[in-house]
């Protein structure tokens, strides 16, 4: 796949991990309004939900290692992956964090097109 496609397609898949959460915590937050302690309570109800509780929170923390500590994307764009994090999840983050990834490597339409390095000097 092209990079270009491959940066719409990690667009596309921020914007649907942005959706189906909130599809689901939207109704929650209408019967039950912001109640934490009904939150945790959900939460840690069954082992497989604590699984997947604590599984989310690892990967949001390599998540967040990966954009600040690896170099692969700016900074602020780093910052954008975590308030992805914060106000979503790691189902907004992650696909935004290999958005810009991809995007830092497709040329832009204004940048002059680079000439192939050859071994020799003319």
């Amino acid at each position: 796949m092209q990079e270009k496609h491959l940066a719409i397609a990690f667009a596309a898949l921020t914007v649907v991990g942005v959706v189906v959460p909130y599809a689901a915590l939207v109704p929650f937050l209408i019967e039950h309004g912001l109640d934490t302690a009904q939150i945790v309570d959900e939460i840690t109800a069954t082992r497989l939900g604590a699984f997947a509780w604590l599984d989310v929170l690892i990967s949001a923390l390599v998540l967040l290692l990966a954009a600040f500590g690896t170099g692969w994307i700016t900074t602020g764009r780093a910052l954008w992956v975590a308030l992805a994090m914060c106000l979503v999840g790691v189902s907004a983050g992650l696909p935004l964090f290999f958005c810009f990834v991809v995007g830092n490597r497709v040329p832009h339409e204004t940048s002059h097109p680079r000439r192939p390095v050859s071994g020799r000097r003319g």
